[in-house]
């Protein structure tokens, strides 16, 4: 397949019912890949550019993009509260490998093409399940390995025995303290808390108002997602996760804990319980941590055995000044990093 016989434009808003439709043909089809999450997409990240890639008209391939500005630079990116970008290939059934090699190449050439027309940095996090960054590599795009854990999920499996002591300790402690996970109907509160998490943490960007509120309520008309939290004995929320589904393959999307669930095992508790939730529903078969990059979150992670997987990280700078300033914002970082582990 020739990369020509594929061309590019931006979808109209009309047009996410043929986006949901080819999405889902997709095998690596993800909640990020959604009409649901594209509606949810808050303005404060950055306007929503959604790229539609089609053969003989018909839409094979998208990409969905925040557009955000860095001084005289359009930076299309995945928005770092995404988990993975919005990126999908409708695959005809029974292909061949060769066929899908062919049409994933002429697919990133198509899309390669209208970036370069239209930003001068681009930034994608691909989900685990796409392995193969070659198609991006020979286009000058920069491939970089992130990590996350993922845990699949048996329904007739008895999640407690593969856990580690010390997280089989914390939940024990948890429930001796009358601690228990419930589905959480409070999204107004979850985004109080989820804002002030961030903040005590120190972690980079915010929730929008409203944006989980809104969220929440089209997670739970349509099915696609759930708020777990963990109440203390007397009512109170100590932590809570929200859990968002596609097809066999759930997410760990966003969290919030407080203060005073340090030390009671609520957080080992919620995780316990939110793996026993979607052994439930039947269909989900992988729990999808959102990553394992940061030490003392992978810690934590660790507890419950999960298994390591790559997820790639795809960068690349269209033009001479937009490639010197990534350059230099890269020089800095290092020097930053190197001071700080006192090298000389």
């Amino acid at each position: 397949m020739s990369p020509h016989e594929l061309t590019a434009r931006l979808l109209e808003p009309g047009e996410r019912l043929a986006w949901d439709r080819a999405a889902a043909r997709c095998p690596w089809k993800s909640f990020f890949s959604t009409g649901l999450w594209l509606e949810a997409h808050p303005k404060a990240w950055g306007a929503l550019k959604v790229v539609g890639l089609f053969q003989n008209n018909e839409l094979i391939a998208g990409a969905a993009f925040a557009v955000r500005r860095r001084l005289w630079q359009r930076v299309w990116t995945t928005h770092p509260l995404t988990p993975y970008a919005a990126f999908w290939i409708a695959e005809s059934e029974g292909a061949s490998p060769s066929r899908r090699e062919s049409l994933h190449d002429a697919v990133v050439g198509a899309l390669d093409r209208f970036l370069a027309a239209h930003a001068d940095e681009a930034l994608l996090r691909l989900d685990p399940r796409v392995r193969d960054a070659r198609p991006f590599v020979r286009r000058g795009w920069e491939a970089s390995a992130r990590g996350t854990y993922l845990t699949d999920l048996d329904p007739a499996a008895e999640p407690l025995d593969a856990f580690e002591n010390d997280a089989r300790r914390q939940i024990a402690k948890a429930r001796q303290a009358g601690i228990e996970v419930r589905q959480d109907p409070d999204w107004q509160g979850f985004s109080l808390r989820a804002q002030a998490t961030l903040s005590r943490k120190g972690l980079s960007g915010r929730y929008p108002p409203g944006f989980l509120e809104q969220l929440g309520q089209a997670l739970e008309a349509q099915g696609r997602g759930v708020l777990l939290s963990a109440f203390s004995s007397d009512g109170r929320p100590l932590a809570s996760a929200v859990v968002v589904w596609e097809g066999d393959w759930a997410t760990y999307l966003f969290g919030a804990s407080m203060v005073e669930a340090r030390g009671t095992g609520a957080s080992s508790l919620l995780q316990a319980e939110t793996l026993a939730y979607l052994r439930r529903l039947g269909a989900v078969r992988v729990y999808d941590w959102h990553g394992a990059n940061t030490p003392a979150i992978s810690q934590f992670k660790k507890n419950f055995n999960p298994r390591v997987a790559d997820y790639l990280f795809l960068r690349k700078c269209y033009g001479l000044p937009t490639a010197l300033a990534h350059a230099l914002r890269g020089a800095v970082h290092r020097w930053k990093i190197s001071r700080a582990r006192g090298e000389p």
